[in-house]
């Protein structure tokens, strides 16, 4: 058996599997398609439950809540990791940026937002 003779054997095989592969490709795009046509929206919901934005309010305006340590003195937004580090008893809360500037706290340069 030559080359061209073992070519010849295996090209329906080849075929086959070809179309095989495309229709398990075509089947996983539609499936995933499928599951993002499927899911709701992320809403962020501040306060009110009626007031609804994509967009939090503290980078909008100066005047959200920001935490800082007392043994430090940079400021974070609630939601960042580093205020997770921070023991509850060891936080100081300020009603606003410029609260907590004027207490000669900084903004915590890998909170996202923070000017």
């Amino acid at each position: 058996m030559n080359i061209q003779e073992f070519v010849d054997k295996i090209k329906p095989l080849f075929w086959i599997l070809l179309i095989a592969i495309l229709g398990l490709i075509i089947w996983e795009v539609l499936k995933i398609s499928d599951l993002e046509s499927k899911q709701s929206p992320i809403r962020i919901i501040y306060g009110n439950a009626s007031s609804t934005s994509l967009i939090p309010a503290s980078f909008e305006t100066t005047t959200a809540e920001v935490i800082g340590s007392k043994s430090g003195k940079k400021y974070y937004f609630p939601w960042c990791s580093t205020v997770s580090k921070i023991k509850p008893e060891n936080q100081v809360h300020f009603a606003s940026i410029e609260l907590a500037r004027s207490a000669g706290f900084v903004a915590g340069g890998n909170c996202k937002g923070l000017q």
